[in-house]
């Protein structure tokens, strides 16, 4: 697991093997301690350390998303993530 502290936030990334060269990804967001949100399956990659990068940037796009005001989203390419297996 990875963690990472980001706008007064805790976000961890989390991968979980699935087997050869498949790992899981998975993202969580907590605040002093108590966990504001926890993400499904947000893909499969090809190495635990993508799987976890994903899982941190879908925690950082969470808070950006949810606790800073003024946020605009950006359009999503599949072009930003060539090493997805759904990709």
């Amino acid at each position: 697991m990875a963690t990472q502290q980001y706008y007064g936030h805790t976000v961890e990334g989390a991968a979980l093997f699935l087997g050869e060269n498949s790992w899981q990804a998975s993202g969580r967001v907590a605040q002093s301690g108590a966990v504001l949100v926890q993400s499904c399956d947000i893909g499969v990659f090809r190495t635990c350390e993508r799987a976890m990068a994903e899982g941190l940037a879908w925690g950082k796009h969470w808070i950006d998303r949810n606790q800073c005001p003024g946020y605009v989203q950006q359009p999503a390419s599949a072009a930003e993530h060539p090493e997805s297996l759904h990709a």
